[in-house]
């Protein structure tokens, strides 16, 4: 077992390393080449259907991959004796479908229908300074400050979790702010566009990055317990 839990250790650090490059290289890419043929770079970020949004679906899915990852690791050291019966293990699993619906909003739209369709025709949830009923990734964010919060006693046994996890909570509401004000808010931003397209855009992938990141250090900490236990006393 220990041996294969090692094998398993260095693919995740490998998983972590080509997440984090990616996330870097994607958006570098794209400015280097709109400079490069003289386009004007926020034009690839704008929409719904570029190769940020392709990616930032893939890499939620990639994300709920982890979490529930960790969710069998937890019942696997439950099982052995290792683990804290009395931890919320199902809030991994909710983490989990969590991440895969927001994969399949990023891709269908459902929260730009609910606005556009279900809320904006009938003036509901319309907030001073936000872009008319543009308010359910508020939902969202207060349903994930709130799963969050019940994930706090495993977050808490590795610092560099519980800081990973917090800046993506941070990176995550700023994204959703400058997604949602208004334009006679943003414009008045020096670099509007930046914000409204490069920044925003960006800001999602990097708050999934992070939450990844959190969740990843978490189920390399749960490996490194299975090691232990198959590695031979003196």
């Amino acid at each position: 077992m220990t041996q294969g839990v090692r094998l398993a250790r260095r693919q995740l650090r490998f998983f972590g390393a080509a997440l984090v490059a990616a996330n870097l290289l994607l958006p570098a890419g794209l400015i280097l080449y709109a400079q490069a043929v003289g386009r004007d770079y926020a034009g690839l970020f704008w929409g719904e259907y570029n190769a940020v949004t392709w990616f930032a679906s893939v890499q939620l899915l990639l994300v709920a991959l982890v979490a529930y990852a960790n969710h069998e690791a937890a019942g696997l050291l439950q099982r052995l004796g290792l683990g804290d019966p009395s931890r919320r293990r199902w809030v991994w699993l909710v983490f989990a479908v969590g991440f895969v619906f927001l994969s399949l909003d990023e891709r269908f739209e459902f929260h730009e229908y609910l606005r556009d369709e279900v809320l904006r025709p009938r003036d509901l949830f319309v907030v001073p300074f936000l872009r008319k009923s543009d308010v359910a990734m508020y939902g969202y964010l207060g349903v994930g400050l709130v799963l969050g919060w019940l994930l706090l006693d495993e977050l808490r046994a590795r610092r560099v979790s519980l800081g990973l996890f917090a800046g993506g909570v941070v990176v995550a509401a700023a994204s959703v702010l400058i997604d949602t004000l208004d334009k006679s808010l943003t414009r008045q931003l020096p670099f509007p566009d930046f914000w409204t397209s490069a920044f925003e855009e960006v800001g999602e992938l990097w708050a999934q990055l992070l939450f990844g990141m959190s969740f990843l250090v978490l189920l390399d900490d749960r490996l490194r317990r299975l090691g232990d236990r198959g590695t031979p006393g003196p």
